[in-house]
């Protein structure tokens, strides 16, 4: 998210709907059969948890599976917590 937003011509495009909300977002692999921008549906979302650093590129899509609750709801914790490193998660239990 934070390179999307970066990139004032793509943002300037196709502005984030949900800039402060990384759950609302998946990465996926190329399909390099289809094109080299279209999404391979088939591997499935990327693990947030892993990193992106090894990979030239990836596809950046909307989460369609996303289910918003009210806030403070059970599950709105875990979706944020998803896209924090172990370590700061270890972090942020031993504040509370």
């Amino acid at each position: 998210m934070t390179l999307y937003r970066k990139d004032k011509e793509l943002n300037a495009e196709a502005p984030l709907t949900h800039p402060d909300n990384p759950e609302r977002y998946q990465l996926f692999f190329i399909d390099d059969d289809e094109n080299e921008y279209a999404p391979d549906y088939d591997m499935g979302p990327r693990n947030p948890d892993e990193p992106i650093g090894e990979f030239t590129s990836l596809a950046f899509v909307a989460n369609k599976n996303f289910k918003e609750g009210p806030v403070g709801a059970p599950g709105q914790e875990l979706a944020l917590n998803s896209f924090v490193s172990e370590e700061e998660r270890k972090a942020m239990q031993d504040k509370d």
